[in-house]
C-alpha cells in the first residue's frame, strides 16, 4: 500500500481541486466548445456537462471507500478494547483513496489539453488485481469470486496506471452488478468473475467473463456511447464510455458481447509495451 502522501497539494482533493477545476476551464473558449485535442486524428470532445459527469462518475469509487473505512475506524474507536493496527490500515485506506481521487481529477484535467504528452506504461496484471481489491466493498461485490488466469511475467502497457485502474474498476463494478441484477430476478447461483491476461505477438489480450444478467444483442452497438445506459436512474451511462475513451486513446481496441452460455464477455487488446520502459 502506497504511503500518505505529504503536501496539501496531493491530500486535499475537495476545495483546491474544486478550485483548480474552474481555473482549468476558464477561459477564452466558450464552455461548449473543445477543451482539448489528442493532437491526432481522433479530438478529444469534451464539453462541461460530459466533463463534471466523467469527475462525479469517477469519483464516487475512492469516496465510497474513504466513507468505508471512516465508518470502520468509528466502530474501532467505539470498542473497548482499540484495534491499533486496524485503525491504522483503515487511516492508510482513506490517505490513499484521497491520492487516488487526486489523480483522477489530475488525469481528467489533462485529458483535455490540447498538448501532447508521453504516455505512462502500467502492468496490466499487477492493476487487474489492485482494481479488483477495490471494489471488494461494494455490497454488490458479496458473494462474487473472481478467478484468475494471469501469466507470471510482467505485462507493461501504454497505458497510466490511474487509467488503467479507472479502466478495470469500470468493467469489474459492471460485473458485479450485473451479477446482482441477475440475483434479483431470482436466481440463486454463484457469482463469479473470471480475468485472462495473455500475449499475443505484441499485444495484451485480456479478458473479463462473468455470469451476471448478461448484454442484450440489440444494445451492443450503443453501450459505449455517453450517457447510455439499461441501468434507469442507477445508471449514469458513462462507465463504459470511459473505457472506450482510455482504450482507444492508447491505440487498442475493446468489445463487448454476450457470453457463450451465460453473462457477458469483455475484450481488450493493448499494445505491450518493451521490457524496462516502465
Amino acid at each position: 500500500m502506497r504511503s500518505p502522501a505529504k503536501s496539501k497539494e496531493h491530500l486535499l482533493p475537495g476545495e483546491d481541486a474544486a478550485d483548480r477545476i474552474v481555473h482549468e476551464l476558464s477561459g477564452n473558449e466558450p464552455a461548449a466548445r473543445l477543451l482539448g485535442s489528442t493532437g491526432g486524428s481522433q479530438p478529444a470532445i469534451v464539453d462541461l456537462r460530459q466533463l463534471s459527469c466523467v469527475l462525479a462518475h469517477e469519483l464516487r469509487q475512492p469516496l465510497f471507500t474513504i466513507s468505508m473505512a471512516n465508518e470502520n475506524m468509528r466502530l474501532m474507536l467505539e470498542c473497548a478494547e482499540r484495534d491499533e493496527e486496524g485503525m491504522r490500515q483503515a487511516v492508510l485506506r482513506i490517505a490513499e483513496q484521497v491520492e487516488r481521487a487526486q489523480a483522477i481529477i489530475e488525469q481528467t484535467l489533462s485529458s483535455t489539453k490540447a498538448q501532447h504528452t508521453p504516455r505512462d506504461s502500467a502492468d496490466i496484471v499487477d492493476v487487474a488485481r489492485r482494481s479488483a481489491d477495490l471494489i471488494a466493498d461494494l455490497p454488490q461485490a458479496d458473494d462474487v469470486e473472481f478467478l484468475w488466469q494471469l501469466p507470471e511475467e510482467r505485462m507493461l502497457v501504454g497505458v497510466s496506471r490511474v487509467e488503467l485502474e479507472q479502466l478495470f474498476v469500470n468493467l469489474l463494478r459492471n460485473a458485479v452488478e450485473s451479477i446482482a441484477d441477475r440475483r434479483r430476478s431470482g436466481w440463486h447461483g454463484s457469482g463469479r468473475v473470471i480475468v485472462s491476461v495473455q500475449a499475443i505477438g505484441g499485444e495484451v489480450r485480456c479478458v473479463l467473463l462473468d455470469n451476471g444478467a448478461g448484454v442484450l444483442p440489440s444494445t451492443l452497438k450503443a453501450v459505449f456511447d455517453p450517457f447510455f445506459t439499461t441501468k434507469g436512474s442507477g445508471g449514469a451511462g458513462l462507465g463504459l464510455h470511459i473505457c472506450r475513451q482510455i482504450v482507444s486513446d492508447a491505440g487498442g481496441t475493446i468489445q463487448l458481447r454476450p457470453g457463450r452460455m451465460e453473462g457477458a464477455q469483455v475484450e481488450l487488446r493493448l499494445s505491450r509495451v518493451a521490457y524496462g520502459t516502465a
